[in-house]
């Protein structure tokens, strides 16, 4: 699995946030990466407390579908639609 971290500098964020967890969870579909659980956490720095939404997703081994479009243009080959999809 994967924890992806998305600090927050106000509430409107947060809330943006935790929306974004909730569509993960409730989306499934073997094109998207699966949602696993989600859990706040609070960072401490010199500009005060920040609370980051921590989401658990599975890990892409090989990367996203921006990494793999960007390997096919640096390989000059065309992206077929069957593999993108």
């Amino acid at each position: 699995f994967v924890v992806k971290m998305i600090t927050c500098g106000n509430i409107q964020e947060a809330n943006f946030a935790l929306k974004e967890a909730k569509v993960l969870n409730k989306l499934q579909h073997t094109g998207v990466v699966s949602y696993e659980d989600m859990f706040l956490h609070e960072k401490r720095s010199d500009d005060g407390k920040k609370l980051v939404v921590c989401i658990v997703m599975e890990l892409c081994e090989r990367g996203d579908l921006a990494e793999f479009m960007l390997e096919q243009r640096r390989n000059k080959q065309h992206l077929q639609e069957h593999k993108a999809a």
